[in-house]
């Protein structure tokens, strides 16, 4: 008589019988914090009588690494995305991408998930605010790095000198006689925390302070790193202006005043001059005067960072800073008022 071979025991059935998430159980099996003691022993009671078996996995040898995003359409993370990937593929690794669409919670889910599976590292491009959930990446007991923006100074980071880009960036302005510049923030509630968005407006702030140009604080606004917010943000301001130059913290933000300036009649450069931030492959098609972030070295650097990890060759933390260059276009000209 044939018999039907025994059901495969998987993580969804203890989640169920738990009543749980997935990404709790993964929680509780790989030991991560933030679980209560009657949910953890639900869990481990679920595993017992299910008789669930985690697979054991050298994740030294899995060959796999998760890359960990906020928004994979963001043309500025596809860049980081698409370097990172070539790299580590050129290396011999999987490359796993999840999409948190911007949502802290799932973020910590995407990661658990990717633990879970057994990836060798992971790669990790927060998203430009901060959360509370921040934290509970670096709970994490597997190699990590970061991209974009640091979550704790022992953090594995690759970045740009941000700080020295929106410095050059403002002085370059003032070269051409502009002193009253609109700055188009990402998010006017990070500028006070320690992140890439503070370190950007400090350069902004400390270039008006060593060359002893007042900044007025009407001059900030927040895009969102987005075009349609940037448009309407900037057209409010466009109704009573003084500043003849806008200086954006991200190129997407630089395209909406850009479209803003177009719809008021504005001339660019010889009403309004227009300064960008990344330097995205779509910023020439614009005549973007911008300061470039090179993608490129950092998607590199961050797979070979990660190589080096998982092999043993560097010991954490590891931290490598690339440099901004100026891309100067047609989108920046000479002050007339």
């Amino acid at each position: 008589m044939n018999k039907n071979p025994r059901k495969k025991i998987i993580i969804d059935d203890v989640a169920k019988l738990a009543n749980v998430s997935t990404a709790t159980v993964s929680r509780v099996i790989n030991g991560f914090d933030g679980v209560s003691i009657e949910i953890s022993d639900r869990v481990n009671n679920a595993i017992e009588k299910l008789g669930y078996l985690k697979p054991v996995k050298d994740r030294n040898k899995s060959k796999v690494v998760g890359v960990v995003v906020p928004h994979i359409q963001n043309p500025y993370s596809s860049n980081l995305i698409n370097e990172t990937q070539n790299t580590l593929e050129d290396l011999g690794y999987k490359v796993v991408i999840m999409d948190f669409k911007n949502n802290p919670d799932k973020a910590v889910e995407c990661v658990e998930y990717l633990v879970d599976y057994g990836v060798s590292g992971v790669v990790f491009i927060p998203a430009h605010f901060e959360s509370e959930r921040d934290r509970d990446i670096l709970d994490f007991d597997i190699p990590k790095v970061f991209l974009g923006r640091k979550i704790d100074k022992n953090n594995n980071f690759v970045g740009s000198e941000n700080y020295k880009g929106i410095y050059n960036g403002v002085n370059y302005l003032f070269s051409l006689g502009h002193k009253d510049i609109l700055y188009v923030a990402g998010d006017e509630r990070n500028l006070n925390i320690p992140c890439v968005e503070k370190d950007c407006f400090d350069g902004f702030f400390n270039a008006h302070s060593d060359k002893n140009v007042e900044f007025n604080p009407e001059n900030l606004i927040s895009g969102d790193f987005d075009i349609e917010v940037s448009y309407n943000e900037v057209l409010k301001k466009l109704k009573n202006r003084r500043f003849t130059a806008i200086f954006t913290a991200g190129d997407i933000m630089a395209y909406g005043a850009y479209k803003a300036c177009l719809s008021q009649g504005l001339r660019i450069p010889e009403d309004i001059s227009i300064l960008g931030f990344d330097d995205l492959p779509m910023s020439s098609a614009f005549n973007l005067t911008t300061v470039g972030q090179n993608a490129f070295s950092i998607g590199q650097n961050a797979g070979f960072l990660m190589d080096a990890l998982i092999t043993g060759k560097k010991e954490e933390p590891q931290e490598i800073i690339l440099p901004t260059n100026l891309a100067i276009r047609t989108s920046c000209g000479i002050c007339n008022n």
